[in-house]
């Protein structure tokens, strides 16, 4: 599962950014680590905010 399923950019077209922790990503490619992201995410990165996971997460009852 690549990392576009789990998390999406904000404010920033796809393509390398610079990132304090882990240099150049090329956030254009599929292959970029779910691993990276997450801590990204954490770390307070601005260009990267997690999706709720659809699998787990329950439809509002109306």
């Amino acid at each position: 599962m690549g990392w576009k399923t789990k998390f999406k950019l904000v404010g920033v077209k796809p393509g390398k950014i610079m990132t304090r922790q882990f240099g150049v990503l090329d956030f254009s490619r599929d292959d970029v680590p779910v691993e990276k992201c997450d801590r990204l995410v954490k770390d307070g990165f601005p260009y990267l905010e997690s999706m709720p996971d659809t699998k787990t997460t329950k439809p509002d009852k109306k």
